[in-house]
């Protein structure tokens, strides 16, 4: 699931920034099961792309930590002025 917070921005770039971000995670996918509630939220002119992964359940805390500031890194990549903030979920 997309979601798009509504605001004074374009939903247009929105939809192309959350189209960009659904291409990376879909580039580290084999690293995770799946992710869900992707979406970006915005504090006055403060943005924040929010989602979940869902991790395998034999994956030990250390590398869902290296695999979520993997994913941050990346998308800071492409939209330095987005705060990253990764949810956990397991089956």
């Amino acid at each position: 699931m997309v979601y798009v917070e509504p605001g004074e921005k374009n939903q247009w770039e929105e939809k192309i920034k959350l189209r960009k971000i659904q291409e990376i995670l879909s580039e580290h996918s084999q690293e995770f099961i799946n992710f869900h509630d992707l979406r970006i939220v915005r504090i006055g002119k403060e943005e924040c792309v929010d989602f979940q992964i869902v991790l395998p359940k034999e994956m030990s805390i250390e590398e869902a930590y290296n695999l979520s500031a993997d994913l941050e890194e990346h998308i800071e990549r492409f939209f330095p002025h987005i705060e990253v903030s990764i949810g956990y979920d397991q089956p």
